[in-house]
């Protein structure tokens, strides 16, 4: 599944690579009780999480969207 999602600005992640379009790819560990959590509900989930961060600005206006699509050319329309 994949996730779209907009970003509050202390919540970017880890940098791991800038990007050549000026976005940059992130890395996320999930807290310890969200671990937890999922432990006792019977699921698995990763230690850590990468994520393309995408920036848009307009003005004094700022959004931040964070997608695990990280590689927009290889999505295909559905047939």
């Amino acid at each position: 599944m994949d996730l779209l999602v907009r970003l509050q600005p202390n919540h970017l992640g880890t940098v791991q690579e800038d990007l050549p379009d000026g976005s940059c790819l992130s890395m996320a560990r999930l807290g310890k009780d969200v671990r937890l959590r999922a432990a006792r509900e019977g699921r698995t989930l990763p230690k850590h999480v990468i994520y393309r961060v995408i920036t848009f600005a307009e003005g004094d206006k700022v959004a931040t969207l964070g997608t695990t699509l990280l590689d927009p050319g290889s999505i295909r329309p559905p047939s």
